[in-house]
């Protein structure tokens, strides 16, 4: 059998695990080819063979010594473990050495060279070790390509070399949780582009980008509190945290305001006067259809719904997402107890406002429009003299 190599030359093809694990250290270099089934993998390398304009193609080309074609390793299933199904009849038991003198000893079914090694598609299983077995494909003894679970539960799937895994995918459950991770290792360490999921019973973390010594250094992370629906998520760049996004908090996103022109003008209701020292301003608006007052105050940090706003505004039937997030702030007023929801639409002026969080007060009857709803917009003007509150989309 012969095995063509772009750009065009042709190789014997005695395949050897050696060459076979040094395509599978190239595939490495783009995970989404790795984890590919077979017939996806082998209609890709047709097309890339068929047009050289294509971007598999230009990702062949990128990787060291141009992609081997890999549906020939396909057909003597080295690739995938997954397609290797250890000969359960030709089982013998191994003695291995250890380092402080000791022996350890495991059954393994499989192929096996002229040294009595693993070699080939086979099954180690350990007996009162670390690891509970290895199975895929092994060279000279050891798992190259395949599956390695520990016998306290972590669950590996890969590519190894030198006898650790260098990419694939971990999974991993106990009482606390469970933790899947898919991208590159360094000495049993996540390291290189990968993703890594967590999850217990208060909240999912997701972190994504390029991972150094275990650890999230550039990427992407977002943290879902699975008690109250709170999503933050955030940007890491070497190794600092910033966050940019949060749903319990306002921020500008021009697909939450729905209307035609560039502003919206209110008419502000003046309540009392300079001369009594009682100087204050309403802002009418509509929630989900409900009309609703709330005192103009620039001096808030949040959208403040009453207590008893709130109740005739469920009693009506408003749409709106309970954060169940109960926590005490801090205001000029003293100390309050609050909740955060999200209402489904406010209507304000000429604009209907998406996704508004609001604080609602649970033993205060206070509702205040402060500067958290004017985070909705890329502007705010407030006339005094006239009277007027201008929002800019």
């Amino acid at each position: 059998m012969q095995l063509w190599v772009l750009p065009g030359k042709v190789l014997d093809l005695d395949i050897h695990i050696a060459l076979t694990h040094r395509i599978l250290e190239e595939m490495a270099a783009c995970m989404s080819f790795l984890f590919l089934g077979k017939a996806e993998m082998v209609q890709i390398v047709m097309d890339a063979l068929s047009t050289q304009n294509n971007n598999w193609f230009k990702l062949f080309l990128k990787m060291k010594n141009l992609i081997i074609i890999s549906f020939i390793l396909l057909v003597n299933n080295i690739c995938f473990s997954q397609q290797c199904e250890p000969d359960l009849n030709n089982c013998s038991e191994k003695i291995f050495n250890l380092q402080n003198g000791g022996e350890l000893k495991a059954l393994y079914c499989g192929e096996i060279n002229d040294r009595n090694e693993s070699d080939g598609c086979g099954l180690l299983t350990y007996y009162n070790f670390d690891i509970e077995y290895e199975k895929g494909i092994f060279k000279n003894g050891f798992l190259i390509q395949g599956e390695r679970k520990f016998s306290e539960g972590p669950v590996y799937i890969g590519v190894f070399e030198n006898d650790n895994i260098i990419s694939g995918t971990l999974f991993f459950k106990d009482e606390n949780g469970t933790l899947n991770y898919e991208g590159g290792f360094n000495n049993g360490n996540f390291q290189g582009n990968g993703k890594l999921i967590t999850e217990n019973r208060y909240e999912i973390i997701t972190k994504e980008g390029r991972f150094f010594a275990g650890e999230l250094f550039d990427g992407n992370i977002e943290e879902k509190n699975k008690n109250n629906g709170i999503i933050i998520r955030s940007k890491l760049t070497n190794g600092k945290s910033e966050v940019i996004f949060r749903n319990d908090i306002n921020r500008r996103d021009s697909n939450d305001i729905v209307g035609d022109n560039d502003f919206t003008e209110i008419d502000l209701i003046q309540r009392g006067s300079v001369e009594d020292n009682r100087l204050a301003f309403d802002v009418k608006l509509e929630i989900n259809g409900v009309e609703c007052e709330f005192l103009l105050d620039s001096g808030a940090m949040s959208f403040t719904v009453g207590k008893l706003m709130y109740e005739r505004l469920k009693n009506a039937g408003v749409k709106y997402t309970d954060l169940n997030n109960i926590e005490s702030v801090i205001g000029v007023g003293g100390q309050a107890l609050t909740n955060t929801v999200i209402f489904d639409e406010i209507k304000i002026g000429d604009y209907i406002i998406k996704n508004v969080v609001a604080r609602v007060m649970l033993e205060d009857n206070s509702s205040l429009l402060g500067t958290g709803f004017l985070l909705k917009f890329s502007d705010a003007v407030w006339k005094m003299q006239e009277k007027k509150l201008i929002l800019y989309k």
